[in-house]
């Protein structure tokens, strides 16, 4: 969990992480009352780490998914990265 959450704070939420583990748009994904309180629960935790980083975040998860839900289905990076067989995006920045 470490390193996923240390890729949040490189600019790679995770409802986009999701998308790559449950093969779903990002819409499903956030019309999925379970999977968008997962999603929710994890970004709560990246809030709190870019808070004692010194990297405050203004939106609540909450208001971010809904900002997102406006865009309706579309494939997240890292899904079109599975469904590529090219390795994740996320994966890779953690090499760098």
């Amino acid at each position: 969990m470490t390193s996923c959450l240390a890729n949040s704070a490189k600019g790679i939420p995770y409802r986009w992480r999701k998308s790559a583990l449950t093969r779903a748009t990002a819409d499903r994904i956030l019309d999925d009352p379970l999977l968008n309180q997962f999603c929710c629960k994890a970004m709560t935790e990246a809030l709190a780490i870019g808070h004692e980083i010194g990297c405050p975040i203004d939106q609540t998860p909450e208001e971010r998914n809904a900002q997102t839900q406006t865009l309706g289905a579309f494939k997240t990076s890292m899904l079109q990265d599975v469904e590529a067989g090219n390795p994740c995006s996320g994966i890779v920045s953690l090499a760098t």
